[in-house]
């Protein structure tokens, strides 16, 4: 754990106008702050007085003995976190799946109110994050799966705002005799589709499997690692969890009541 200090000089410069030059910003270690671990969620807070001294700092309740965490770094996703500090946090919430960008997708990507609907899905209008609807049914997954999932939805290659279907026009193709309607789903499940390839295509080009790397990183007396090969095999597996997530994601709303018209079968199938 490091911090960058950046020395300001107020001094006039040449012209007459005071302002910051000279500026040296320098990487040093934070004695005693190294001793906190991560969390996203940390309890403290870590700042720099006017005179360079570190302090930490609660910011929210702690129960009595509880272990004190610390966020190095704010809303980072694990590729930072592995570029900078070495490790991977399980179920980042600040992680991102780089899907193909809606442009690229038939019908310009999918519907985002259709995929909160089937996903269960509720978005909070102050913060624009979203939640589970059904919090007993969320809690049926683990919290670091939960998290995937909706980093995968964050993430989807979504309509461009007021295009495409109506976020009301919901109900299965079979109901409807519209050329133009059957089209438009036609359009959206063959993105869908091409969404799920590519994410698909990423794991199958990996030289190993999740379940491979979960082994290696069960039992490393079978295979011994280095700390450094450890932490790649950690981050290369949470990876893998995140594009999984995203296949099952879509997937699932593929095979949805949204597209159970006889008309799309063969994008289904």
């Amino acid at each position: 754990f490091s911090v960058e200090v950046s020395p300001v000089s107020a001094a006039p410069s040449l012209d007459g106008r005071g302002g910051r030059q000279n500026v040296v910003t320098i990487s040093a270690l934070a004695p005693a702050c190294d001793l906190l671990n991560y969390s996203v969620d940390a309890s403290t807070h870590f700042a720099i007085t006017d005179n360079n001294r570190f302090e930490i700092s609660l910011h929210s309740c702690a129960d009595a003995g509880a272990e004190a965490l610390l966020c190095y770094m704010e809303k980072a996703s694990n590729h930072k976190l592995m570029s900078v500090f070495g490790f991977t946090v399980p179920g980042n919430p600040y992680d991102t799946v780089r899907f193909l960008p809606p442009a690229v997708l038939p019908g310009g990507g999918v519907c985002k109110e259709a995929v909160m609907t089937h996903m269960g899905l509720q978005e909070l209008s102050a913060l624009r994050d979203v939640t589970f609807i059904d919090s007993n049914a969320a809690e049926k997954q683990s919290p670091a799966h939960r998290e995937r999932v909706i980093s995968v939805f964050k993430s989807l290659p979504f309509r461009s705002e007021g295009g495409g279907t109506p976020a009301s026009f919901i109900e299965p193709l079979c109901d409807s005799d519209d050329t133009t309607v059957a089209a438009v789903f036609q359009d959206e499940a063959a993105a869908v589709r091409r969404a799920m390839e590519d994410c698909q295509s990423r794991l199958d080009d990996l030289p190993t499997t999740l379940e491979e790397d979960e082994l290696l990183l069960a039992d490393i007396t079978i295979t011994p690692l280095s700390a450094c090969t450890f932490a790649a095999v950690q981050y290369r597996a949470e990876k893998k969890r995140l594009l999984h997530a995203a296949v099952e994601v879509l997937e699932g709303y593929l095979r949805s009541a949204r597209f159970s018209g006889t008309r799309l079968e063969e994008l289904r199938e």
